[in-house]
């Protein structure tokens, strides 16, 4: 075997000198170059014509030189304002899907809420805002307009003994039989007329819709008073009475932050029977314009006091609010209810509070008005993305 294999080599090596002294002796071969081919003809303009049911075709356009000078655009995130016609519209999404998913996580089908930029309707963020619900006391907000708008000195003596200290004890102390009392110092009428002088002046002088209002106070001198002034298909088991929605509530602080509003609605006081109550008290009807435009901002200041014995859920997220954003003046004024289960036919918790809050840096500022209802407690991070939208729209407005 090792011999074979010696051979093998042995013949491989001559056939590899055969062939070198061929290469060396007539050179490497040669190749034909292929025949060289016909130039195209130009096609006939017939060719571009457009055939029987064909568009007609149409030749390239020129090319564009690019300049060499001009940048590039910076590269831009799909989920970006690439998306959006303007920032404020990205920051309106993106507020909407964050409150959206955490409303949707405290699995309270109660859980509503509105926050309203005064003034400003397309920047409205509104969940369940229509919904009819008991109103509670936050309706003694508007209770105190009545007052203000049927004697407005009542406002303006520093909320001291009588009918004032009344106002006082309804708004910050949250005072049922002291609601009464202010009710039927307010009614022109009186008696069995009690609730309704305050529902007509919701729905006419201030303009709310026909189905909010108080269908009954079943507290100290107006117990057993109801009032058939209020138009509306709610059911009784789920609201009980005293129909009210978030929207109508937002509406109500939107009046108390609109001077023309407000003007229109002291001209439609002006041309009613009862406005002023005590008509001598007002030599004219300007220095009773002038009184209810002072006793309304004094009911702002009213509105803004904290109840000393309970704090708000809104009153704490405000605080979180304020400490997070130390550059800012951040304040709320507002009404605030509570009802337990014993309360009302809905035999569940509620709890609903509507304000307006104000962010403001030197003379810059933004007003909201923010309205909300649940059948749960600690809605801390609903309420804190919704005063963040506040936030984050006033810095938005001033670059700042």
């Amino acid at each position: 075997m090792r011999n074979v294999a010696s051979l093998l080599l042995v013949l491989a090596a001559l056939l590899m000198g055969v062939f070198t002294l061929i290469l060396v002796l007539n050179g490497p071969p040669t190749f034909a170059a292929p025949p060289a081919l016909a130039p195209l003809e130009p096609l006939p303009a017939a060719a571009f014509a457009a055939q029987p049911g064909q568009a007609a075709q149409q030749p390239d356009p020129p090319a564009v030189a690019l300049d060499p000078t001009a940048t590039l655009p910076a590269y831009i995130p799909a989920d970006s304002l690439a998306l959006y016609a303007s920032t404020y519209d990205m920051l309106y999404s993106e507020a909407y899907r964050e409150l959206e998913s955490l409303i949707e996580l405290r699995n309270d089908r109660y859980l509503s809420l509105v926050v309203q930029p005064v003034g400003r309707p397309s920047l409205a963020i509104n969940f369940g805002g229509s919904r009819i619900q008991n109103g509670a006391s936050t309706l003694k907000a508007p209770v105190l307009l009545y007052v203000i708008f049927r004697d407005p000195s009542i406002a303006l003596t520093g909320w001291q003994d009588g009918v004032p200290r009344d106002a006082y004890r309804m708004i910050v102390g949250s005072h049922n039989s002291a609601t009464g009392r202010v009710l039927l110092a307010a009614s022109a009428n009186g008696g069995s007329r009690t609730l309704d002088d305050f529902n007509v002046f919701l729905h006419t002088i201030i303009g709310l819709p026909e189905s909010v209002g108080l269908t009954w106070w079943n507290y100290g001198v107006t117990s057993g008073l109801i009032s058939d002034q209020v138009i509306g298909d709610f059911s009784y088991d789920e609201v009980g009475s005293n129909p009210y929605t978030l929207d109508s509530m937002v509406a109500f602080y939107e009046f108390l932050e609109t001077p023309a509003w407000i003007e229109g609605a002291i001209n439609q006081a002006l041309a009613t029977p009862g406005y002023p109550l005590d008509e001598d008290a007002y030599a004219s009807p300007e220095i009773y314009r002038q009184a209810v435009q002072s006793a309304i901002a004094e009911a702002r200041v009213l509105m803004s006091i904290p109840d000393p014995q309970f704090v708000t859920e809104l009153e704490r997220s405000l605080t979180r609010t304020q400490t997070a954003n130390p550059d800012l003046q951040i304040s709320l004024y507002g009404k605030n209810g509570t009802l337990r289960p014993d309360d009302w036919p809905a035999g569940r918790w509620q709890t609903i509070e509507g304000v307006v809050v104000t962010v403001a840096q030197d003379s810059e500022s933004l007003r909201c008005a923010v309205a909300y209802s649940a059948s749960q407690f600690s809605n801390d991070r609903v309420l804190d993305a919704a005063l963040a939208y506040c936030v984050d729209l006033f810095r938005l407005d001033t670059g700042r």
